[in-house]
């Protein structure tokens, strides 16, 4: 039976908001994809890892062996740990053989040039305005712009609940910085070859290495500012300013890999920039017929494993387990199972009632999901 006529509107092309699309393609349910940035920008240097459960997600979708030429697998890694030198960890080969998908990384460049600058309510729909004065209908409008989310904005506006206003001092706070950047290859260790990760790990901080297409090497450094800063107000830290926080914390002469330092990397650099990053999970994701999805919800970069080596226990910081990517992913095939559920059978729209009842749902499920992998990180 055909679904009724039922629009979605996407906001932000984010790797959530092309999942959504995608799903609700294969569902046959009727979208719409708004996206601010146009072909001017820049694609993102930063890669994104996708662990497995990402990776299912996108291989039951049919995309998997389609985005063969934008991911790189992670075949080979390398760990270091303070007094413990670096050592060649297995975690690409157990995740394969545990989930049946090896992790791999990718850069998104996805650009469609549509700014959305507003969200109202109609007589019987949402109305989505633009920068360039175009105004789009939906019957739902789901925020998959990030952190710093405009439909999660409009939302909190329209719905007038006080559990959507944002706290900023609590509900997205930034207590590290992310510098990233691209480097040549290091022709002095031609054992870099294409899908090897490099870990080096520290107190409050850590160096992430992935070797991606023509053994450009992608590099992230995280670093703990020496406060916690609320939503937004976080310091810009120019390169001589990166480089010298990187100094202070000795970074330059720390070991990636046998005999590779970080500077090996750092010297070879081509681009660099720095995100702060936000952390975060918030406790309700609806608000009218809107709904926020992935980054706009969640921020969850980094975990802390324990490392006991003898009598003593080491907590270090790792983000570059690649969840918050993941996850996103899954809230897109978590909603359209929902939206699809409640169209399935249906000669006509759902009720307010009704789509209230499967985003709260969609809520739920996903805070539970989120819960123990935010409190993990934390």
């Amino acid at each position: 039976m055909p679904l009724p006529h039922f629009k979605v509107i996407i906001v932000g092309a984010s790797i959530e908001g092309i999942t959504l699309a995608y799903c609700l393609h294969r569902e046959g349910i009727n979208y719409r994809l708004l996206e601010k940035r146009d072909q001017h920008v820049p694609p993102r240097e930063e890669p994104l890892i996708i662990m497995p459960n990402g990776a299912r997600i996108w291989d039951q979708l049919g995309l998997l062996d389609r985005i063969t030429d934008f991911t790189v697998p992670i075949e080979t890694a390398y760990m270091t740990l303070p007094d413990t030198g670096s050592h060649k960890i297995g975690f690409p080969k157990v995740l394969r053989e545990r989930f049946g998908y090896s992790p791999a990384f990718m850069n998104d460049k996805i650009k469609f040039g549509r700014n959305v600058v507003r969200i109202e309510t109609g007589a019987s729909c949402m109305r989505v305005g633009t920068w360039d004065g175009y105004e789009y209908e939906g019957d739902l409008v789901v925020g998959a712009d990030g952190a710093h989310s405009k439909v999660r904005g409009e939302m909190a506006r329209l719905s007038k609940l006080e559990e959507l206003t944002m706290d900023v001092n609590n509900d997205m706070t930034v207590e590290y910085v992310r510098i990233t950047g691209v480097s040549t290859r290091c022709l002095d260790y031609p054992a870099l070859a294409r899908g090897t990760f490099m870990a080096s790990n520290g107190a409050g901080q850590n160096i992430t290495c992935l070797v991606g297409n023509n053994a450009e090497i992608l590099w992230s450094v995280f670093l703990k500012f020496d406060r916690r800063y609320p939503y937004g107000s976080a310091p810009e830290l120019s390169e001589k300013e990166i480089r010298q926080r990187c100094e202070r914390a000795k970074l330059f002469n720390q070991t990636l890999c046998t005999s590779l330092n970080w500077r090996d990397v750092w010297d070879r650099r081509k681009s660099v920039s720095m995100t702060p990053m936000e952390e975060g999970l918030r406790g309700r994701w609806h608000g009218r017929d809107i709904v926020c999805i992935g980054g706009s919800m969640h921020k969850v970069f980094s975990s802390s494993p324990r490392f006991t080596l003898g009598d003593l226990t080491m907590i270090y910081t790792t983000p570059h387990t690649g969840q918050d990517t993941s996850c996103s992913i899954e809230d897109a095939a978590e909603l359209t199972n929902l939206l699809y559920g409640c169209l399935r059978g249906r000669h006509t729209k759902p009720s307010t009632e009704g789509m209230n009842t499967v985003l709260a749902t969609y809520t739920q499920r996903r805070i539970r999901r989120m819960k123990p992998i935010y409190r993990e990180a934390k």
